[in-house]
């Protein structure tokens, strides 16, 4: 086995380069009233290296608030459960 990369101190160093792009995500964290991930967040960093653009990555506030006809549409990818 390959032993990891390392960066400083020792730390196995990450690679950054992101995954072919996967398509748009709404990324919902609460609701009443619906809010999503906006932009300048560690979640919607984790979202990008992984290849998803997150639909509300332009929007001003890290934590906008939206209504549920814009994240319940079928271009965005959205995980609905239950």
């Amino acid at each position: 086995m390959d032993r990891p990369r390392m960066g400083r101190g020792g730390v196995p160093a990450v690679d950054t380069t992101p995954f072919v792009r996967a398509g748009a995500l709404a990324i919902p964290i609460w609701r009443d009233p619906w809010m999503v991930v906006g932009t300048s967040t560690f979640t919607g960093d984790v979202a990008r290296r992984l290849g998803w653009a997150n639909a509300f990555d332009h929007h001003e506030e890290r934590y906008p608030r939206v209504e549920l006809a814009e994240i319940d549409r079928d271009s965005l990818g959205l995980n609905r459960t239950g």
